[in-house]
């Protein structure tokens, strides 16, 4: 069945590309820690720097998309597999048996509606940095009174 098919790819793909995506990413972070100033996570410098940006995006998209490798692997991986994996979409499913189209809703809308808020929201905690855990060592007396200043400016 499409659906159930549908079902199973989109939540293997939240559930299991988002652990997949964090070990990449962090592993990445510690491999390149000393070597590649750029690669932490969500600082971009300071002033930020669209280059450094530029770097992590692609470092990112190169993450997701050998994750989603891993994923097509998984469930091709052999028959066995597949048989549990589609056992499991049915049953999630079941409550929509009667229903063609509210099975439809369910799958195409609902479902990925909640999965992609979930993998916005956790995605999103590990990708940005983390300032209060981070050093400030970039964070100068200079570049501090110049933003004072510009505020205050700004607001007489």
């Amino acid at each position: 069945d499409v659906c159930t098919w549908y079902l199973i790819h989109s939540a293997l793909d939240t559930f299991l590309g988002v652990f997949i995506n964090f070990i990449l990413l962090r592993f990445l972070e510690r491999a390149g820690s000393g070597r590649f100033s750029s690669f932490e996570s969500g600082f971009y410098g300071h002033p930020p720097s669209v280059l450094l940006w530029l770097k992590q995006l692609f470092v990112w998209l190169i993450i997701v998309f050998i994750s989603k490798i891993i994923i097509v692997f998984i469930v091709l991986i052999d028959q066995y597999t597949q048989a549990n994996l589609e056992t499991i979409g049915k049953l999630m499913l079941y409550p929509f048996h009667f229903s063609s189209k509210l099975e439809m809703v369910f799958v195409m809308l609902v479902f990925p509606f909640f999965l992609n808020v979930f993998v916005f929201w956790v995605q999103d905690g590990f990708l940005k940095k983390n300032f209060k855990q981070a050093s400030a060592s970039w964070i100068t007396y200079a570049s501090l009174e110049s933003s004072v200043s510009t505020f205050h400016s700004s607001t007489l």
